[in-house]
């Protein structure tokens, strides 16, 4: 006779002393197949192998692949990580603290820090000098090979000449106005750019 001793309880901590549970850790619970002779089992969590350690900072940005590769940012350093796990830091930022965000183009990769706006080809990081960049922007979207940024503390949003995140002309806007609101993050999806405001989406 076979008895199936529950060795896998919920993954909770319980807040009376008395309640019998477990607390797993870099565990998640795995439901198999009905006909598999446990149906619940434990698996490790993905993603716990050291590589390397990278810069000093905290990471300010998820990772983003472009052209084959892994960038993210750490501190005030911009890194990427190749398919043989080479992790080689490809320059710096103004800032080393606060929210980054990277988005990928034809030939190069845009970065904005909340401060100042970037791009990168692999090689090194270079800070946008055209005077008409929205500084202070804390998005970056690509549509159609072109580069936009909001304007903080209004409405408009600028587009970047085509294929060219260095490039910005004063002139190159427009705004969120089916219901003026001022912008505060704005996300491409499927060819569309949506923009996000403190009371409405667009």
């Amino acid at each position: 006779m076979k008895k199936q001793i529950p060795l896998l309880g919920e993954q909770k901590v319980a807040r009376v002393a008395k309640v019998n549970d477990q607390q797993t850790i870099n565990l998640y619970p795995h439901v198999e197949d009905q006909t598999a002779r446990n149906i619940l089992t434990l698996l490790g969590t993905a993603g716990l192998t050291k590589i390397t350690t990278i810069a000093t900072g905290p990471g300010r940005a998820n990772l983003v692949r472009w052209k084959g590769d892994l960038y993210g940012i750490s501190g005030d350093s911009v890194f990427k990580k190749d398919t043989s796990d080479i992790v080689t830091i490809v320059g710096t930022l103004n800032t080393s603290s606060g929210w980054c965000q990277m988005i990928g183009g034809r030939t190069h990769l845009g970065i904005v820090d909340g401060t100042n706006g970037y791009y990168t080809d692999g090689t090194t990081v270079t800070q946008i000098a055209d005077v008409d960049f929205p500084n202070g922007t804390t998005h970056i979207s690509n549509v159609n090979g072109r580069f936009i940024c909001y304007a903080p503390g209004t409405d408009q949003f600028y587009i970047s000449a085509d294929g060219d995140i260095t490039s910005w002309a004063a002139l190159d806007f427009a705004s969120a106005e089916a219901n003026p609101d001022n912008i505060y993050a704005h996300i491409s999806n499927d060819k569309d750019l949506y923009m996000f405001g403190g009371e409405v989406t667009q």
